[in-house]
């Protein structure tokens, strides 16, 4: 088949559905991947047909007015510039998105991108999927993990999904009309989800059951399980393996803890003092990877900083991982059984820290609170052997499961079939 995937965001939001996109290749599809220019080059790398789409993100993160609402956790102000964002890069995405779309016989989007995806696949009659990385879609199990990682009632857990739904309709929904008028098609004021329902189509959940449980089983949103790259796949993206110098400095004591933020850029001087400063008081030692931010200091005995690193090959050697939260570098602590400290910045980071504490796997705090005080008495928590043994079983549970995109994969398939899409 042909099939364009579709992802807007951080390295965070690109990784997994390029880790998608490589699964449907492997499988003998034609697959165009449609991401951000400042990340063509992890498609590129892959071997996947890559085009650009929007503009950068990396940019946006950078600036200092961004650094200061994820560390102040200021959602209004970054509300008002996600929004003004979306904004200004509606109309090159709608120029955009419908050429890698073109000729598709299957359309896949990320939760930043479906709005526009989905009228592509409206417009040519082909099935259209939805990958989300946490549980957007309204059910009385939670509520949107953007609003809060705790849960209510049922009947208000799924009041408010609806409500929010339609208040990112609203706000982030760019110009549908326009889009549509280019397409060929009359406007609409039905939300993604709403029309997706009509359609039959499917809204792939990429995360485990174990991690996020009693959501109510429909064929419309089926879990499927976390996302997870093939080692050759981290090999041509260039993540750092254990290089001799960190192999040597790991095995030269008690196995160290890492701390990581990824694509938040919100590591700067302060964090690092707090980072070495708990490293000394707890009598611990730390490896601090310092992703999108730029740190710079001298590694020693107690503290080895590093960039970007693997996390499959790093985690199993560290007696406890410290980030931000996000959903991939979550999973990836949490199957290798590593005790969890979440720094969560913004977005759907606090949920998966409610979901670390709710499992006994570990400890959420907010980064704007993070402090020598506060991260200590995280680490001392995360290191108690009640949550030692709670994340070794979380661990050995996610090990047991099918990688989402094998699942994911079967029902594109299977739903491209329905649709009388050739499929070798």
């Amino acid at each position: 088949m042909r099939i364009s995937v579709v992802a807007m965001g951080s390295r965070g939001d690109v990784q997994p559905m390029m880790v998608l996109a490589d699964e449907l290749r492997t499988r003998g599809h034609e697959v165009t991947l449609g991401v951000p220019p400042d990340l063509v080059w992890m498609g590129i790398s892959a071997g996947l047909r890559t085009e650009s789409i929007g503009p950068d993100i990396r940019p946006v993160l950078e600036v200092p007015e961004a650094r200061e609402w994820l560390a102040s956790r200021d959602f209004r102000a970054l509300g008002r510039r996600m929004e003004a964002m979306a904004r200004e890069a509606g109309p090159q995405l709608i120029e955009d998105i419908p050429k890698v779309c073109a000729d598709a016989e299957v359309m896949i989007a990320g939760v930043f991108a479906d709005d526009i995806v989905l009228s592509c696949a409206e417009a040519a009659g082909v099935p259209f999927f939805a990958v989300h990385f946490a549980p957007y879609r309204p059910s009385s199990a939670y509520l949107p993990p953007v609003v809060t990682g705790r849960s209510l009632p049922g009947f208000l857990n799924l009041a408010g999904g609806h409500l929010f739904q339609s208040l990112c309709w609203a706000k982030f929904g760019g110009d549908p009309h326009g889009l549509r008028r280019r397409l060929g098609m009359g406007p609409t004021w039905r939300a993604t989800a709403v029309r997706m329902a009509r359609r039959g189509d499917q809204t792939l959940q990429a995360f485990s059951p174990v991690v996020v449980p009693k959501l109510p089983a429909r064929a419309s949103t089926p879990v499927v399980g976390f996302f997870s790259l093939r080692p050759e796949l981290h090999q041509a993206l260039g993540d750092a393996a254990l290089d001799d110098d960190l192999v040597k400095w790991i095995g030269s004591g008690e196995s160290p803890v890492y701390v990581g933020f990824g694509s938040m850029p919100v590591a700067d001087e302060r964090v690092l003092d707090v980072v070495r400063t708990s490293a000394e008081r707890l009598g611990i030692r730390i490896v601090l990877s310092s992703g999108w931010s730029s740190v710079a200091a001298t590694s020693d005995d107690r503290l080895r900083v590093v960039g970007k690193v693997d996390h499959d090959q790093v985690f199993p050697h560290c007696r406890a991982v410290v980030h931000h939260g996000g959903a991939g570098t979550t999973a990836a602590g949490l199957t290798v059984g590593a005790p969890t400290v979440v720094c969560s910045v913004f977005f759907d980071q606090p949920f998966w820290g409610s979901r670390v504490e709710q499992l006994g796997a570990g400890v959420h705090l907010c980064f704007k609170n993070l402090s020598v005080s506060t991260l200590c008495a995280a680490l001392t928590s995360a290191l108690e052997p009640t949550t030692v043994r709670a994340a070794a079983r979380t661990g050995a549970l996610l090990r047991e499961d099918r990688p989402g995109q094998c699942r994911s994969a079967d029902l594109i398939e299977a739903a491209a079939l329905r649709n009388g899409a050739a499929v070798a």
